[in-house]
């Protein structure tokens, strides 16, 4: 029999890592993505150990009794943490929190994370910000996009039942459309980021691409950074 309580151990850390998007919710939030990171690491640095998509799930889920350390230290490698994250006691990591993340975590606001949501849906679908969506279409135009929002999801949202399966879910919508996952979950990251999403919607009814650019040349790195996968997203929907 394998150690039981290592594989929740380290099923325990994952998921916090995967669900804040670690560090600075900039870090992977899907299965996929942290494979494809590891790989990129194993690339950039002339080798080294990956995890596969089902590797990662297999952990996140204890259906691995006894992770090997090489699969500990390519998700190590991804996070920006040490092995030892994983393999500590839990009075040594401090709730299963890495260095510089937060302690302690409280649920999002969901009327908060709603008001985002709609809003992202808003720009991507080119329409006014009135938030006027049912829940069977907010949470298919959603799903359209990698998001995996179900209408009850929706629903809870509205009633103001914050679920912890939507870190992941939103995560997923969020860097599908190109902007950080901690848009949904951190205030000042969320008004940075809608500052720069409504601009882009005053933007999307100008026509001329050369007026848009003029326009948000002068914003800096991570603002554009934002914006760009809008921007293109809007200019091919004109076209058609």
């Amino acid at each position: 029999m394998g150690d039981v309580s290592l594989a929740r151990r380290v099923a325990e850390r994952l998921d916090y890592l995967m669900r804040t998007g670690h560090p600075d919710g900039t870090g992977p939030t899907d299965y996929a993505a942290v494979a494809e990171a590891s790989h990129a690491y194993a690339k950039e640095h002339g080798g080294g150990p990956t995890i596969s998509h089902q590797g990662v799930f297999n952990l996140r889920n204890e259906k691995t009794a006894n992770p090997s350390v090489n699969t500990l230290e390519a998700l190590s490698h991804v996070y920006g943490v040490p092995v030892t994250y994983f393999l500590d006691e839990p009075d040594q990591t401090k709730h299963a929190a890495p260095d510089g993340a937060k302690r302690s975590e409280p649920a999002p606001d969901p009327e908060a994370v709603l008001t985002r949501l709609m809003l992202l849906v808003s720009i991507v679908e080119r329409r006014d910000l009135d938030g006027s969506y049912t829940d069977q279409e907010l949470a298919r135009l959603v799903r359209e996009r990698g998001g995996h929002i179900t209408e009850d999801d929706i629903v809870r949202l509205r009633g103001g039942d914050w679920q912890d399966h939507l870190f992941s879910r939103l995560g997923a919508f969020a860097t599908t459309i190109g902007v950080p996952p901690a848009f949904f979950f951190d205030d000042e990251v969320a008004a940075k980021v809608a500052d720069d999403l409504k601009l882009l919607s005053a933007l999307k009814g100008i026509g001329a691409r050369q007026v848009a650019m003029r326009r948000v040349a002068e914003l800096d790195e991570d603002a554009l950074s934002a914006l760009t996968p809008m921007i293109e997203h809007l200019s091919s929907r004109k076209k058609t």
